[in-house]
């Protein structure tokens, strides 16, 4: 499989730094592991012509699904609009389950930002509202609020994980995706609390702890159509103490060896 390093970010300003993210957490994640289970990419993006470079984006994570599983290293949540748009093209009908604080239905601008890719996804109808679900929700406004629920958008918002207990909230979210033809997983790294995560634009308390997150994952890879992911909104100049960083590359080695070394061995096993 493949490890692709997304350095874009289009988030008006208000997540400079977060194009840093791909190399701080490659050479995080070399440090605790060999590379010999995965190949690993980085691209060089204009970040001058947003639009061109996000083409850039969904061209070559296109042609690497053509070939195999992949993970994607953002960069910002607007990193997620080529990579999904890239992943339904392969995979018609394919569903999105992202992990987050914000549900990023603000706007609608070209092209999108952290804050409407998801939006736009919808909106062009890449994606449809029955095959799209959020956990972790604990900041949205009221305007996003209000689309969520026309779209009968489903999502468990943080104070449901608090109230229902993660493991119901983790069953509610595998029998969501169970039916889907495939899965792209996106983690926003905002999605833990800060004092796991201090290292992005929008931190917001009230987040799961990196060990529930973990939990969280494992349980997902035992679905058995994950077939793409992406981790984004790291920002390492927000980050001095490397502590999100380091979470970071938690997050990728969980994905890695519960979703990408288990699609591996049963093609071996094949």
């Amino acid at each position: 499989m493949r490890i692709l390093g997304v350095p874009l970010e289009n988030g008006l300003g208000k997540t400079k730094g977060t194009a840093e993210a791909p190399a701080a957490l490659l050479a995080e994640l070399r440090g605790r592991t060999s590379d010999a289970e995965w190949e690993q990419e980085s691209l060089t993006l204009d970040l001058s012509d947003v639009e061109e470079a996000s083409a850039q984006v969904e061209r070559r994570f296109s042609a690497i699904l053509a070939n195999s599983p992949a993970l994607a290293i953002g960069g910002d949540h607007a990193s997620t609009y080529p990579l999904f748009r890239a992943f339904a093209r392969r995979h018609p009908g394919a569903g999105l389950m992202v992990l987050d604080a914000h549900p990023d239905m603000m706007h609608s601008l070209t092209p999108p930002t952290h804050e409407d890719y998801l939006l736009t996804l919808l909106s062009e109808g890449t994606l449809a509202p029955e095959r799209v679900v959020l956990a972790g929700l604990r900041s949205a406004h009221p305007l996003e609020s209000e689309r969520m629920r026309k779209m009968r958008i489903r999502h468990f918002p943080m104070q449901e994980i608090q109230d229902e207990g993660l493991r119901h909230v983790t069953d509610a979210l595998m029998s969501a995706a169970r039916d889907w033809p495939a899965l792209y997983l996106s983690v926003d790294i905002d999605v833990l609390d800060p004092a796991f995560a201090p290292g992005t634009g929008y931190p917001e308390p009230g987040g799961l702890s990196t060990r529930e997150l973990l939990y969280l994952l494992r349980r997902i890879a035992k679905l058995q159509m994950p077939k793409a992911a992406d981790l984004v909104e790291v920002n390492p100049l927000l980050d001095p103490g490397r502590a999100t960083v380091r979470a970071g590359a938690a997050i990728l080695l969980e994905i890695l060896n519960n979703f990408y070394l288990k699609v591996a061995n049963e093609q071996k096993v094949l």
